[in-house]
């Protein structure tokens, strides 16, 4: 019996897959948000932008939104991994930077000006 060269070829081509989702990938994050300049920096000052008369307020609630919705995140999606099981709760992470690209796009920014937003 001849086994088909395909077969072992995709394990393989799965196998690396699934080694850098679980190893790599985690280990170079703190790299990316780095050499990206991914922070909560960007985000407390959009949100001043908003806020321009309140900059302190702002910048509470920027923090305090993003740990806090983590927070609340990590507790739906557990409880997503305890009813369904993990594969289902990885499936369900995915939708969530396809909602926050949605909602970016219902907002306007820079926020136009109170003397613009006049006339």
């Amino acid at each position: 019996m001849q086994m088909n060269k395909k077969v072992p070829a995709l394990l393989s081509v799965a196998h690396l897959i699934t080694d850098v989702n679980q190893g790599t990938l985690p280990a170079l994050l703190p790299f990316f948000k780095e050499s990206m300049n991914l922070s909560y920096t960007l985000a407390v000052v959009m949100v001043q932008t908003f806020l321009p008369q309140n900059l302190a307020m702002a910048s509470g609630l920027a923090v305090g939104f993003a740990v806090g919705m983590g927070g609340v995140g990590v507790t739906l999606l557990g409880a997503v991994a305890d009813a369904w099981g993990v594969p289902a709760a990885m499936k369900a992470i995915l939708i969530l930077p396809v909602l926050g690209f949605l909602l970016t796009l219902l907002m306007e920014y820079p926020p136009k000006k109170e003397d613009e937003a006049k006339k």
